[in-house]
């Protein structure tokens, strides 16, 4: 298959312009990419925040959207299950950093989270080479603080709820058991 990867606004390549971002906006650039890619329909695959993004393209563009993959994400609104408060309040501290990869006990707190902590833990040295490897992949991407503000913004603001019927393509909602930062029962 062809495949079409970009960077969220916000993060990466892409531009960091002042927020607050609402993940209508970014399902409206992932919409852009895919027309000026020529493509006409496309399996759309989010994880986290990109399956918020996700789940609002098929719902603006179902004429685009041949199936949905989510992994670890949410619908958001007040039925989700939030992450863990000390998740949120450590992410807006990592925002408010001006370069965020170089806030290190930020920036490899967050990396944390995102792998389970048995894959951390099972062997010390596999472990230690395991997170070496994603910690130097992450670092990779350029963040800005104004990027993770405006993209914090709007996964706080997100709700799907009251559309998610409306999805009328085939969907594949993946969750993970001990995914410390989206509780799978949001799957």
């Amino acid at each position: 298959r062809e495949v079409l990867s970009f960077d969220n606004r916000g993060i990466g390549l892409s531009d960091a312009p002042p927020g607050p971002y609402s993940v209508a906006q970014m399902a409206e650039d992932a919409h852009s990419v895919m027309k000026a890619a020529g493509a006409e329909r496309v399996n759309v695959m989010g994880i986290s925040l990109g399956g918020m993004i996700a789940q609002r393209f098929a719902l603006d563009y179902p004429d685009a959207t041949n199936s949905l993959i989510l992994g670890c994400t949410s619908h958001g609104g007040r039925e989700a299950t939030p992450p863990p408060g000390d998740f949120m309040t450590r992410c807006q501290s990592w925002a408010a950093a001006e370069h965020p990869n170089e806030a290190e006990g930020d920036a490899e707190w967050f990396m944390r989270r995102m792998l389970p902590a048995a894959a951390l833990e099972a062997d010390a040295a596999d472990g230690d080479r395991f997170f070496e490897q994603f910690k130097t992949a992450f670092l990779q991407t350029r963040r800005s603080g104004t990027g993770l503000q405006g993209q914090l913004a709007a996964m706080g603001r997100f709700n799907s709820v009251k559309r998610l019927e409306s999805i009328a393509c085939p969907v594949l909602v993946v969750g993970g058991e001990q995914d410390a930062v989206v509780p799978s029962v949001n799957s």
